[in-house]
């Protein structure tokens, strides 16, 4: 789920199941986030292998903080 905002685009990305899922990150920047921080813990995402992982039962609001 993208969210279109005048400060900038927020990716929402949930994970509904009990693993870790992973997600392409060059999907990221070309949806409008560049530097992504989680607006839900103010921490940078995990990343491994072009990839951000999504914890279990989780979900990341990924949008420029900067």
């Amino acid at each position: 789920l993208v969210r279109r905002h005048p400060l900038g685009a927020m990716l929402c990305l949930y994970n509904a199941t009990a693993d870790t899922r992973p997600w392409p990150s060059h999907r990221i920047s070309s949806l409008g986030v560049v530097d992504p921080v989680d607006a839900l813990t103010g921490a940078s995402p995990t990343w491994g292998d072009g990839k951000v992982f999504v914890p279990p039962s989780g979900a990341l609001w990924l949008c420029d903080l900067s």
